[in-house]
């Protein structure tokens, strides 16, 4: 997708008009952004940091789901590249030092392929192991998953990390990681979608990108763990 369409997404998920949103940063009309929102006008791949930064003060924290500063910071982004290391406002903290000698590590459990809905193999192959958030530190068997693809966006973006915690009740619009079980093969697929309802014949899940439901039958449905942090993968400061 597009740099243009992401940031037009983005402002609509605000909830800000072309001429709020100008405004807010600092110009005088919504067509000074209008370019920006335009592939045609604006052929650049990525932002510039200093068009960023200003974003990054206007967007984050907005909308539901609440625009999060990784996204914002991803506008800045060639594909293909390492995001870009951008300044922290002037009013931020400075950086904390954290001791995380006596942190928890969890695995990364299975590995992306593509493949329609956002499917992925989750079989418990072990990719990888991780820092816990501290919420999941003591939790036993608490594990986390790398998104991959665009079916989720805006809400997790590719190459977040989503940290699942495997024991707590699941309740409509949590969002989860399903394993799903293949009834002819017995192979199972992992699944980062949105709960909407558990009956006795059926799941139903949601995603967002493009958005639609989805169902699977009861008994093809492995495990439903909810997702309880999102962010870039935790590591030893």
């Amino acid at each position: 997708m597009h740099v243009s369409e992401r940031f037009r997404k983005l402002r609509e998920r605000a909830g800000l008009s072309r001429d709020t949103l100008a405004k807010e940063l600092g110009y005088t009309v919504g067509s000074s952004i209008q370019r920006y929102e335009t592939p045609e006008l604006f052929k650049a791949q990525a932002f510039k940091p200093e068009l960023v930064r200003k974003l990054r003060k206007v967007l984050v924290g907005r909308g539901d789901p609440e625009i999060t500063d990784s996204e914002v910071i991803a506008l800045g982004q060639i594909p293909g590249e390492e995001l870009p290391t951008i300044p922290p406002p002037p009013n931020a903290l400075p950086p904390q030092t954290v001791d995380a000698s006596g942190w928890q590590r969890i695995p990364i459990f299975g590995q992306a392929v593509g493949g329609a809905d956002g499917r992925f193999e989750l079989n418990g192959n072990f990719i990888d192991s991780i820092f816990a958030p501290p919420s999941l530190s003591s939790v036993k068997n608490a594990y986390a998953v790398m998104i991959v693809g665009e079916s989720m966006e805006p809400r997790y973006i590719a190459g977040e990390t989503v940290y699942v915690h495997p024991h707590v009740p699941v309740r409509a619009g949590d969002y989860v990681v399903l394993q799903i079980k293949d009834n002819k093969t017995d192979d199972l697929h992992g699944y980062v979608k949105r709960f909407k309802s558990l009956t006795k014949d059926k799941l139903t899940v949601t995603q967002l990108n493009p958005q639609k439901s989805l169902t699977f039958p009861r008994d093809s449905v492995e495990s439903i763990h909810r997702i309880v942090f999102s962010g870039s993968t935790m590591t030893a400061i």
